[in-house]
């Protein structure tokens, strides 16, 4: 049976993905670039735009399989150089954080996302066939990118939203 990367949370009812990466750089090179939320869309290949409303609130747009969700969110913690979390006020419901672990080899990033689909049993069932397993390569494509700029020194892409 092919293992799966993903899960529902018993609690909840949503979908949970964890990832991570190994990246040979400071935690703190990582999560200054994280930090800076309008740089996501230069990370994350479904996200399409980031705009802060506000010091710690947000509004997002993202494109999962052709269909345009949007979501505003508040930022819950935000610890300089160890993590990053959230969770969506409005719209799309989700949640998630992001700890930057400092390693001997560097930092190792962690991605932990929570979210409910939209459209009811609809989207749970799309989830569930497919949209689980396609989010969770796109994610591991998305940390591998983001590695690959920072250990190459190619970070200015990223430093623009800063």
């Amino acid at each position: 049976m092919e293992q799966k990367h993903w899960h529902r949370d018993e609690t909840t009812g949503q979908f949970v993905h964890e990832a991570s990466i190994l990246v040979n750089a400071p935690a703190d090179t990582c999560f200054a670039i994280w930090s800076q939320l309008e740089n996501l869309p230069r990370i994350m290949k479904h996200i399409e735009r980031v705009q802060m409303t506000g010091s710690n609130t947000s509004h997002w747009d993202a494109r999962v399989m052709g269909v345009h969700l949007e979501w505003d969110a508040i930022t819950t913690a935000l610890h300089p150089t160890d993590a990053i979390a959230w969770t969506a006020t409005e719209g799309v419901q989700n949640s998630g954080s992001v700890r930057f672990v400092p390693t001997p080899e560097g930092c190792r990033i962690i991605v932990h996302l929570m979210y409910d689909p939209p459209y009811g049993i609809l989207g749970d069932l799309a989830a569930i066939a497919r949209v689980n397993d396609e989010f969770y390569d796109d994610l591991m494509d998305d940390l591998q990118r983001f590695k690959e700029a920072i250990e190459s020194g190619q970070t200015e892409q990223y430093r623009k939203a800063a």
